[in-house]
């Protein structure tokens, strides 16, 4: 399931009637989402509404006293003139490189080989009621399955596990990989359950932190974090 069919899911609401309306109503929803989908370079639209909201378009057009526009896959909405404040031009940057991890720590930490750490994996996701292949996903993009590993931000281990974060659950060697992994699980079982289970919000927080999420009132609008999302999303087993 790819993550606007997730979104979908989680926020739009079945009863409304598939009209221009409801359609308006989760194309809203879904603003700041859709920038994980697009080409890096690619030219679009911002489209600022009069109501403080926003929509990513491809282009627009207007017809008479109407403005028409148009979304990926030749959708498109129509909304009167008056409710639009401005539309504006924005090009997509290029992905930064991910310099998180460059950083290899030596450890005097147990060592344990890939099947080793492939069952702690499936142990602690257990554990937790999470998915073992979400789990993995995001070792996979935090660390790489590096133990060692060390942000040039503080973030250490497996799961990239900041100071207060380290402090918070009690660890007493971030560089082992039980520890390392029970802790990042505790920390993301309880973000799912701060968030109401939206897996998206829950990842979000992971990366930016759990107040940048609440403070934008949804996926903040980093570059880092909204590609973070869609690679976790992505690399699911």
């Amino acid at each position: 399931m790819t993550l606007v069919a997730e979104l979908s899911r989680s926020h739009l609401e079945w009863g409304d009637t598939m009209s221009w309306v409801g359609l308006s109503r989760l194309f809203l929803l879904l603003v700041g989402f859709e920038i994980l989908f697009v080409e890096p370079g690619l030219s679009l639209e911002v489209a600022l509404l009069k109501n403080g909201r926003s929509l990513l378009v491809e282009t627009h057009e207007l017809v008479g006293n109407r403005v028409v526009l148009v979304l990926e896959g030749a959708d498109h909405l129509e909304f009167d003139q008056q409710w639009i404040e401005s539309i504006i031009p924005v090009a997509l940057p290029a992905p930064e490189p991910d310099t998180r991890t460059q950083i290899l720590t030596p450890t005097t930490s147990r060592q344990y080989n890939p099947g080793e750490i492939k069952q702690i994996i499936k142990n602690v996701a257990q554990k937790n009621q999470l998915a073992e292949g979400l789990l993995s996903s995001i070792i996979r993009v935090e660390s790489n399955f590096n133990p060692g590993a060390r942000s040039l931000r503080g973030a250490q281990g497996l799961m990239q596990l900041m100071p207060e974060t380290i402090a918070l659950y009690r660890v007493k060697d971030i560089f082992d990989v039980k520890e390392n992994v029970e802790a990042g699980a505790r920390y993301l079982k309880d973000l799912l359950q701060q968030f109401n289970q939206d897996l998206v919000l829950a990842l979000a927080a992971y990366n930016a932190g759990p107040s940048a999420v609440i403070n934008y009132k949804g996926v903040p609008p980093f570059p880092e974090t909204q590609n973070y999302i869609r690679r976790v999303l992505n690399n699911r087993n």
